[in-house]
């Protein structure tokens, strides 16, 4: 603090530096001390300083607070999310089965900790077998949790005995009556007889597949069809191919 008296009689202007106690604690708050007060009473522009630095110093502990608080509750959510995580990984296949018919792989990365896309295999019976490849609209928890939904929806149909048609009905419905609007699905199922090498299909609204012969890759013809849980009567078309020996059908998502 430099303090300037200008001597009226002399003419003559002196200057000299005033460093009070407080000065000291100015300078360890600004060391990071933010428990030391200030405590100048005069004069009054002095008073005001210190009154200003004192909230100052309050302010910088409150929003420290915030901040220790606002990392804890992220730590938190990240946690969660890690947990949900794992938890979707481990309802989706990995224990790919070993047919002398055919061979299956498949993955799931999603963009952020848990998404709607997944993917199922299951068997039928002992001659059919369903592969399934979906994508669910939106992303993080409530996607994943629609996804969880349809994806035990999807499997407890088919293995109840009903035709492929039939459980396209029923899932989209149970979609639509169970789940908030605005919710939907993409999918594209399928259930392979292993005797005939026949896959009856249905696309609803999802990538078109590709199918790998000896002339290379070719897209499945497309069947224009609704998205699951949009529409609750929908009837939806059922496709069919055959895949032949040493052929493959790829299928993905584009979330």
């Amino acid at each position: 603090l430099i303090q300037v008296y200008r001597m009226m009689n002399s003419g003559e202007a002196v200057g000299f530096v005033s460093a009070p106690a407080d000065f000291q604690h100015a300078e360890e708050i600004g060391q990071g001390n933010l428990d030391v007060k200030i405590q100048l009473k005069d004069p009054a522009e002095l008073s005001h300083l210190a009154t200003t630095l004192n909230k100052m110093t309050q302010d910088l502990k409150e929003n420290l607070i915030h901040i220790t608080n606002m990392s804890k509750a992220k730590e938190k959510i990240e946690a969660g999310l890690s947990v949900a995580h794992n938890i979707q990984k481990d309802a989706l296949p990995n224990d790919f089965p070993k047919n002398p018919n055919f061979e299956l792989i498949a993955s799931m990365n999603p963009a952020r900790d848990v998404g709607g896309d997944f993917y199922d295999f299951f068997f039928i019976d002992d001659t059919h077998f369903a592969f399934v490849m979906a994508d669910v609209s939106g992303k993080g928890i409530t996607a994943a949790l629609f996804m969880m939904s349809a994806k035990t929806m999807i499997k407890n149909i088919l293995q109840s005995g009903c035709s492929l048609e039939q459980a396209a009905k029923k899932v989209n419905k149970g979609l639509y009556d169970n789940h908030s609007r605005g919710m939907f699905l993409t999918a594209f199922i399928c259930v392979l007889d292993l005797q005939t090498g026949e896959v009856h299909y249905i696309n609803a609204g999802h990538c078109p597949p590709l199918i790998r012969s000896e002339s290379g890759y070719q897209y499945l013809e497309p069947l224009r069809n609704l998205m699951l849980g949009i529409m609750p009567t929908y009837e939806y078309q059922i496709g069919s191919f055959k895949l032949k020996a040493n052929e493959r059908i790829f299928l993905y998502t584009d979330g």
